[in-house]
């Protein structure tokens, strides 16, 4: 079992890049049409492995049941509230299984992660403007906005993740077991908004990658913390000014 805080992060983030790149895959493929290749569900399937042993869905339900733990631990009191014990009490399940599937606190904190952005590609693969889809002004901006919403959901439902994502970060200052993670997430991130601008012919793409990072960055903060704005329709609409004036008529 991995011991080192750091390395289990790294380990982790491995997966996490992964679910980076299918987004990169998703954005490159609207933009030139994929439908043929498009794999079903995104991912794509090999026959071998298709079915499910009942043993493995009680291991994926107890898994989900833990890493839902988590994020209402962290969302209720920050990271230092996911400990083994609490996430145990809190998921109904013994500390021993929560230990033999994550390992750690840290591996729970990845675990998280992942299903952040697990959750951000499946609204991202729901939101892309449809296969076909022309690239004129209006499609071009669709693409920008579907991503931008992939990252920024602002349902209720959807606050606990936006919470989750903030606290790792904010936890990343102090406990450098997590900074590997936190920077490669925002490395990431950029990466992303970069394609998505890159394949929306936006001039300047890395520089706006950067802008665009900043833009969402705050509207997670007034959505997360008791700053300012939490209104939904609101956040939509400075995300549709700042795509419009990227992508002007």
């Amino acid at each position: 079992m991995e011991s080192d805080p750091s390395r289990v992060a790294e380990k982790g983030y491995d997966r996490i890049a992964h679910r980076y790149a299918e987004w990169i895959g998703l954005i490159h493929g609207c933009a030139s049409g994929w439908a043929e290749s498009k794999p079903e569900n995104g991912y794509h399937r090999c026959d071998s492995f298709a079915f499910v042993t009942a043993r493995d869905a009680v291991t994926a339900a107890a898994k989900n049941r833990i890493v839902d733990a988590v994020f209402r631990l962290v969302a209720r009191g920050g990271v230092g509230a996911a400990s083994l014990r609490k996430v145990a009490d809190e998921s109904g399940i013994n500390i021993g299984s929560v230990r033999h599937h994550f390992g750690s606190h840290e591996g729970l904190m990845v675990a998280a992660a992942e299903e952040v952005g697990a959750r951000m590609a499946r609204r991202l693969e729901r939101a892309m403007p449809a296969t076909g889809s022309p690239l004129d002004v209006p499609g071009r901006r669709a693409l920008v906005e579907a991503v931008c919403h992939a990252v920024l959901p602002v349902a209720d439902d959807d606050r606990a993740e936006l919470i989750v994502l903030a606290e790792l970060i904010t936890a990343a200052r102090l406990r450098p077991e997590f900074r590997p993670l936190a920077t490669r997430m925002g490395t990431d991130l950029r990466a992303v908004f970069r394609e998505a601008l890159q394949a929306a012919g936006v001039r300047d793409a890395e520089l706006e990658a950067e802008r665009l990072t900043a833009v969402v960055g705050g509207l997670t903060f007034e959505l997360v913390y008791p700053h300012g704005s939490t209104d939904a329709s609101l956040v939509a609409e400075v995300l549709r000014r700042h795509v419009a004036d990227l992508i002007p008529a």
